[in-house]
């Protein structure tokens, strides 16, 4: 899928880490590039968009891949999703400013979608940490258990962030 990028990746990195490093994320992209692809589509609808946003997630995770200190763990699967998540949301904004338009072939893109739209514009005004629990919450419909193990807290933390997440949002609507 991504063979000739992730290549690529792998062959830079392993020039510029003679520590080993490079076998580290050419394992981290093995294991979670099924995943970030399914969470990129989840929110981007379309196939080749996902991909897209795949790949630029991964150029983000292997910029900043010595921050993380075990890369095959929780948090590093946390942190893939989260990247990929933004990449993809990042693009709906992109192409919903430059009003791009979908190949023939793709599937209806979210950024079509008015409901969308006003979802990915009233999280807005939510702060960063809102903001990624409302996304997992109600665009990919995680339960709050599954959100609590991705964004590595407990349950009720991720209960109490989206209660009072919507009361932000009821006194800034």
């Amino acid at each position: 899928m991504y063979r000739n990028f992730t290549q690529r990746c792998y062959m830079l990195y392993r020039k510029e880490t003679p520590d080993g490093r490079a076998n580290q994320f050419e394992e981290f992209y093995h294991k979670y590039k099924n995943l970030m692809f399914v969470a990129a589509n989840n929110i981007l609808h379309d196939s080749f968009w996902a991909e897209d946003a795949v790949a630029e997630a991964f150029l983000k995770i292997y910029k900043n891949f010595d921050k993380l200190e075990v890369p095959i763990s929780p948090s590093g699967k946390r942190f893939a999703v989260i990247v990929t998540e933004n990449t993809a949301i990042d693009l709906l904004r992109k192409a919903k400013r430059e009003k791009w338009e979908a190949p023939e072939s793709a599937d209806t893109l979210a950024y079509n979608d008015n409901d969308e739209q006003s979802f990915l514009s009233i999280l807005e005004l939510l702060p960063p940490e809102y903001r990624t629990a409302f996304e997992l919450k109600y665009g990919n419909n995680y339960s709050c258990k599954e959100i609590a193990e991705i964004i590595g807290c407990s349950k009720s933390k991720v209960e109490q962030v989206l209660c009072r997440g919507r009361k932000m949002l009821r006194k800034k609507l």
